[in-house]
């Protein structure tokens, strides 16, 4: 429940953790907050227009009611950039506190080390993976937990580079009730790629 959280805190705005890395999320921030820049340099207060009518006098002195600041929409495209900039922040502060939740066990030199080389006796497919079965005198529970925090170290990362292992596969998740599966919500193709690197990795 509290991974959850963690998980979902960052969700606003159409930005999603899952969208791109953590420095991705950074990097996308600073250029918005650099866009907003822009776009404020380029509103002015004190800017008037007007809008034509028959039936308004407009003098040197005054101002009809048709006048408005032909420069507002600038302010307005700074402050939804700068709330774009923030949602991507969020995003990448909730990537990182996940993976330091699930990997808290884990030093950061072995969260890229594969929990299952080695230590996998029988996949068998089901609804949206694999069920596991460990080898013999391996705890599931430690497993299941090198697992979980794999796939926070994937997610901070984008999956970048990182089209080989089942863990990495989009939308993958470890369940440890019961059996220990492999799944991924991601769709029937992400589903038969997880199968097949998952075959293909305990395989060597």
């Amino acid at each position: 429940m509290v991974a959850s959280a963690v998980w979902f805190a960052a969700c606003g705005h159409g930005t999603q953790p899952d969208d791109m890395s953590a420095r991705g999320h950074r990097e996308a921030a600073a250029g918005s907050e650099a866009e907003a820049e822009q776009h404020q340099s380029q509103y002015d207060p004190d800017s008037r227009a007007s809008v034509a009518s028959q039936t308004t006098v407009i003098s040197d002195l005054t101002y009809g009611p048709d006048v408005y600041n032909p420069t507002t929409p600038h302010l307005a495209e700074a402050q939804r950039l700068r709330d774009l900039a923030e949602d991507h922040r969020r995003a990448a502060a909730s990537l990182e506190a996940y993976e330091a939740l699930e990997c808290a066990r884990f030093p950061a030199q072995t969260r890229a080390a594969c929990p299952l080389l080695g230590q996998v006796a029988a996949l068998a497919d089901v609804d949206g993976g694999v069920e596991i079965s460990l080898a013999d005198g391996v705890r599931a529970d430690a497993i299941a937990d090198h697992m979980r925090c794999h796939v926070a170290y994937a997610r901070t990362r984008g999956r970048e580079g990182m089209d080989r292992r089942p863990l990495y596969v989009e939308g993958a998740s470890v369940s440890s009730e019961g059996a220990l599966t492999l799944t991924t919500n991601a769709g029937g193709e992400a589903v038969e790629e997880l199968r097949r690197l998952a075959r293909a990795h305990i395989a060597r």
